[in-house]
């Protein structure tokens, strides 16, 4: 069941994985910022 990737879904595809590294970052800057308060 393959199918050709149209360029909407390639479009839709880049878009999620942009959002989730964007996420990943928030989530390490506030990982970050929540050590350094822990260690002071």
């Amino acid at each position: 069941m393959k199918r050709k990737a149209n360029p909407k879904t390639q479009k839709a595809r880049s878009a999620v994985m942009r959002n989730i590294i964007y996420i990943i970052g928030l989530i390490v800057v506030v990982l970050f910022i929540l050590s350094l308060l822990g260690l002071r």
